[in-house]
């Protein structure tokens, strides 16, 4: 039985106390996956269940990777925050409506969520629980 690390309350009430769905676990070591185990529906029109080759977006997780990565940039200098982020990722013009911009992005803005462009791409729609 796998249990919440913080309350100690198995996975599987979790999921179902706060209406949670879909969430996996697994362990990874460097010889691959060893262990897995799903909770919650993959898709709730179908309440198809999750399982270990279920797709999920990354969500919220990587910003604190991307923050240390960014800051070890910086303290060795390879990167500023006041950088223009096409100068790394020239591929961010397309974005729709970036050439109205008073000025470029800065890796800063990018960073702190502060550049005016939008959260979500249009084509893909509300991420909630079992979509």
């Amino acid at each position: 039985m796998t249990v919440c690390r913080f309350c100690s309350t198995p996975l599987s009430e979790v999921v179902a106390d706060l209406g949670v769905t879909p969430l996996s676990n697994a362990l990874v070591t460097p010889e691959g996956l060893v262990w897995t185990r799903s909770y919650g529906f993959a898709d709730m029109s179908t309440h198809r269940l999750a399982n270990r080759q279920s797709v999920y977006r990354i969500g919220s997780i990587t910003k604190m990777f991307t923050g240390l990565m960014l800051q070890q940039l910086v303290a060795v200098g390879k990167i500023h925050l006041t950088d223009p982020v096409e100068r790394y990722y020239p591929e961010i013009r397309e974005i729709r409506g970036y050439s109205k911009l008073a000025a470029p992005i800065t890796v800063q803005q990018l960073a702190t969520m502060t550049s005016g462009i939008s959260r979500e791409p249009e084509e893909e729609g509300h991420s909630g629980p079992g979509r």
